[in-house]
């Protein structure tokens, strides 16, 4: 438990992404849950599932197995949860399945108490997208949601719905890589929104233009029409570092932009620090500088 944490109004939600199981066969379903708080008083209020994996060779859906796979909306009433491990059927009847397209659930708090869940659609019908990575919200009728392994290079899902209470989202726009070469770089692993929604920071951790995985953050603004457009003032990739640093997974970490969206911070899986792998970093991009902060 504890992979993935948010919090809104005085509801707090953490999801256990192996939760699940009846016995100890290997063929039972671990499908993951997720835990509801109530703030003030500390107590459980309800416990969340997704609907079950449809495979009995695979135990797992990666419910809100990500940091940034779990956001709230409606002061906690509505919760967002990816699960990039979910495996579709092909029709409503058949058994066979698109393995690991992934998908995102909102639970809903109905006016009983009782929750009620539905799935947001991926951006198409196929395997191998892992859709749900992550899942931001951009305002309270916008989300993004990464598919970081969409036909092999990764994007990010932008839906909207017609008002802030509906579960019927529909896409507006998918956001690829700039560059479609090489393949499996992740691009959506991660999503930086600033407070106002209007900017966009998509992690690519495994990007190689530099170094072996020495990673990308690409920034992109929102136009009048709603659509996100690659920043290309001063740099369209906010981190991009010379001299590289090899398996330093840039754009991995979890995302956050500064009050007035001047700065942004991003987390890396490895120190950009050669002699200081695995324990991390955040960097700072500040207009045309860079910070370096190693924890």
């Amino acid at each position: 438990c504890g992979q993935g944490v948010a919090i809104s109004g005085t509801t707090a939600v953490m999801t256990c992404h192996a939760y699940g199981g009846t016995s100890s066969s290997f063929s039972d379903y671990y499908s993951g849950a997720a835990m509801v708080y109530d703030i003030l008083t500390g107590s459980r209020t309800a416990t969340l599932f997704p609907t079950l994996k449809r495979n009995t060779w695979d135990r797992y859906l990666y419910f809100g197995s990500e940091p940034a796979a779990v956001t709230m909306l409606d002061a906690g009433k509505q919760i967002l949860i990816g699960a990039w491990g979910f495996d579709r059927p092909l029709s409503s009847t058949s058994t066979s399945v698109y393995s690991t397209a992934g998908v995102t659930f909102q639970f809903n708090l109905a006016s009983n108490g009782a929750w009620t869940r539905k799935e947001i659609p991926s951006i198409t019908t196929r395997s191998s997208q892992q859709c749900g990575r992550s899942v931001k919200v951009l305002d309270s009728k916008t989300i993004a949601v990464g598919c970081d392994r969409y036909i092999n290079y990764g994007a990010v899902q932008i839906l909207t719905r017609p008002s802030a209470t509906s579960t019927v989202w529909t896409q507006k726009q998918v956001i690829t890589r700039p560059k479609l070469t090489p393949l499996y770089e992740s691009f959506g692993f991660n999503i930086g929104v600033s407070a106002d929604g209007k900017q966009l920071g998509i992690g690519c951790p495994y990007a190689d233009d530099q170094a072996t995985n020495n990673g990308k953050v690409f920034y992109y603004t929102r136009n009048t029409q709603g659509n996100y457009i690659l920043n290309t003032d001063n740099s369209s990739e906010w981190f991009d570092p010379s001299p590289p640093y090899p398996y330093a997974q840039i754009g991995w970490g979890d995302f956050g932009f500064g009050s007035g969206g001047e700065y942004l911070w991003f987390g890396s899986q490895q120190s950009a620090k050669s002699t200081e792998y695995y324990k991390g970093s955040h960097l700072v991009h500040m207009e045309s500088q860079l910070f370096p902060k190693v924890d």
